[in-house]
């Protein structure tokens, strides 16, 4: 089951360090559900 990205004050330090990580614009998702290390 997809779930959905909230983005709150609380958690958008925890998102910019996955977006550097991953090299991925989080915002982007399209929340397919298969986050397996790279959007289809």
């Amino acid at each position: 089951m997809a779930r959905k990205i909230v983005i709150t004050s609380e958690n958008v330090a925890f998102l910019k360090k996955i977006s550097e990580l991953s090299d991925q614009v989080i915002t982007r998702c399209d929340q397919c559900g298969t986050c397996s290390g790279s959007c289809p």
